[in-house]
Formats: structure tokens, C-alpha cells, sequence
């Protein structure tokens, strides 16, 4: 396949790569052989036309097989420029470097980052992005991100947002999660959230109360390795039958390993019909 090809019917592509030599920069069918692996963005004001040759793309996802010896800069390299196509509705990025401008068409609806680097050139995630159709985030592994950051994500969602996991990210942390519930407006009809990794370690009842009470969607609550009681339970159980605003009514809550969650209070809470997962 060379970049000349065009692909009219094209929607969907799946790269599960292996770095071959070092350093290792990706291009797909779409970019021209002659663009240098790292060529300036402000350099190639063409670079959009560079999809008529896949129109129809609307689900991308990239991903690299990591040896258990693979070192940080021996990651291959993706530029967010040649693979963010103007009309992608789902996006994937695993276990990759990644450069270029960081922004995302606003078509996107299901997005997914997991365990990617950012390139010495690659600026933080600071202007706002518009993301107004975005139903899906999940961001793990993402060693230099912050809530701050992911916030920018959902600066522009207007309630569409079903699906947020934050897992495994070391610079989010409970004390910040507060800052959920200035976003109200993004996560008001959110039914899945899932807290999870070493920041989350001092997540208490009364902060994750605090969050989810602006959520009355929500439906499945994943919390666990966190420090949250037996309370909890009982807590999200008498709100949601209470007169108390628009406590959401949660079906699934994850407290596995917990350890501050007694065994009578999930069986209380089990009994009352709230699925409950704690091993």
C-alpha cells in the first residue's frame, strides 16, 4: 500500500505495531512519503488534505506492543496532526509517543488514552478543546496529566458525556476531585465513572459524595483500592431514596479492595438491591 492509494470506503483502521529500529516514527497511507518524520506543523499547511485520501475514516486505533525491557524513548512516535482525520467518531492511542498539536476533531465521540508519552516538543494540554459530542473518555496510564488537564476535555460538553475513567493517572488526586463538580453541566447525564490508581488512595466518603451528587444519571460507581467505609453504602442507598435533589440511584458500585468496607455492609447494601463487587 503507498501513499498515492486512495481508500474511498475506508472506516475503520486497527494498528496493533512493533517497533522495528530506533527511533521509530509512524505515518500512515495518508501522509506522503516526503514529509520528514518530524516536520514542523507550521511548515505544512497542507497537512488536512492529506484525508481525501480516506474520506469515510471514522473509527482510528493505534496501539504498540511493549517488551518488558522497552524504555521510555525507544516508544514509536505518532504526530496527532496526520491521524486526528476531520471526521473520526472514535479514537484509540495505546502505549505510543505522541507529538504535534494537541487537539482532537470535534466529532469525536468515544475517546480513549492509554499509556502514552508526550514528545519533548509536544506542548501541555492547555488551550480548551471542543468536544461537544464526546459520550466516552477514559485516560490511564497517563503519568503527566492532571484533573486540571482532563477537565479541558469536557469544557465544551453539554451533558452528552456517559462514560469518564480516570485510572492509574499518578498526578490526579482525590483531594482535586472536587473539581468534578465545577463541571456539572458536562457530567450531568454521566452513568459510569471509574476513580482508580495510586491518587485515589485517600478518597474518602465525603469527597466522593460531594461528586457524584451532581451526577443524578449515574449508574455504575468504580472506586476501588480507595479509602471509603461501609458508610458509603448506606449513604448512596437512603439518598437515592430519599427526597433529597437528584441523587443518582447507582446499580453497580465496585469497592474492591476496600478495606475499610465491612462484610455486613455490603450484604446490607446487597439486600436493598444494589449490586455490589468487593473481591
Amino acid at each position: 500500500m503507498t501513499c498515492t492509494e486512495h481508500l474511498p470506503n475506508l472506516k475503520a483502521l486497527v494498528l496493533d505495531m512493533k517497533r522495528i529500529d530506533l527511533p521509530s516514527y509512524f505515518k500512515h497511507v495518508w501522509v506522503p512519503g516526503v514529509v520528514p518524520d518530524e516536520a514542523a506543523i507550521e511548515n505544512l499547511p497542507t497537512r488536512k488534505t492529506y484525508f481525501e485520501r480516506v474520506p469515510k475514516l471514522e473509527e482510528l486505533r493505534l496501539a504498540t506492543t511493549l517488551d518488558a525491557d522497552t524504555r521510555p524513548f525507544q516508544r514509536m512516535a505518532v504526530c496527532l496532526n496526520d491521524i486526528c482525520h476531520p471526521n473520526l467518531r472514535i479514537l484509540e492511542i495505546c502505549n505510543l509517543k505522541i507529538y504535534g498539536t494537541w487537539a482532537f476533531p470535534e466529532t469525536i465521540e468515544h475517546l480513549r488514552l492509554v499509556d502514552c508519552q508526550k514528545h519533548i516538543f509536544t506542548p501541555d494540554c492547555r488551550p480548551p478543546l471542543t468536544l461537544p459530542n464526546l459520550k466516552s473518555l477514559t485516560i490511564a496510564q497517563f503519568h503527566w496529566i492532571d484533573l486540571e488537564q482532563v477537565l479541558r476535555f469536557l469544557q465544551s460538553n453539554d451533558g452528552v458525556l456517559e462514560s469518564l475513567r480516570l485510572e492509574s493517572c499518578d498526578r490526579i488526586r482525590a483531594t482535586d476531585l472536587a473539581l468534578l463538580a465545577s463541571h456539572a453541566k458536562a457530567t450531568k447525564n454521566l452513568k459510569s465513572l471509574h476513580l482508580h490508581g495510586m491518587g485515589m488512595y485517600t478518597l474518602s466518603d465525603e469527597t466522593l459524595l460531594f461528586v457524584i451528587r451532581n451526577m443524578p444519571q449515574l449508574q455504575e460507581l468504580h472506586v476501588p483500592n480507595t479509602a471509603v467505609t461501609g458508610s458509603l453504602i448506606k449513604k448512596i442507598v437512603l439518598l437515592a431514596d430519599g427526597r433529597e435533589g437528584d441523587f443518582p440511584r447507582i446499580k453497580l458500585l465496585n469497592l474492591k479492595g476496600c478495606g475499610d468496607v465491612s462484610f455486613e455492609a455490603v450484604e446490607w447494601g446487597r439486600a436493598r438491591g444494589l449490586k455490589i463487587i468487593n473481591r
